[in-house]
């Protein structure tokens, strides 16, 4: 079954504690390590994405730097585990582009993987 849920581009002081919690969810379960878990002086500068099931789970978070790269980028173990990276990558790109951030958006480690992407605008 698939699950519905809803992405949220939101300031730190709306979500801290939210994003908090997943950051901690995440690294004890091995998805990120101790210093991604912590909270940083960007955290604060950035604009952050959240991912909510509509049964009120937290299921995901990441963040876009002033400088425009999105990092941080922590996704719960979960079946819909694409459609939630996917959302959180669209919601924190669609905020660069309509406050015209600079271009392209990189993207690191989702999750502990050395991937990295770039979108173009």
């Amino acid at each position: 079954m698939e699950i519905k849920f809803t992405a949220h581009c939101v300031s730190w002081y709306a979500a801290a504690a939210l994003i908090h919690d997943v950051r901690v969810a995440a690294c004890e379960n091995g998805l990120i390590d101790a210093n991604e878990r912590l909270i940083d002086v960007v955290d604060k500068s950035s604009r952050h994405a959240i991912v909510i099931s509509t049964s009120g789970k937290l299921l995901g978070c990441a963040r876009l730097t002033t400088k425009g790269q999105i990092d941080r980028i922590v996704i719960l173990y979960h079946s819909s585990h694409d459609r939630i990276k996917t959302a959180l990558i669209e919601i924190l790109s669609d905020y660069a582009q309509i406050t015209r951030m600079e271009v392209p958006i990189v993207i690191d480690r989702i999750n502990g993987d050395d991937d990295s992407m770039k979108l173009a605008a």
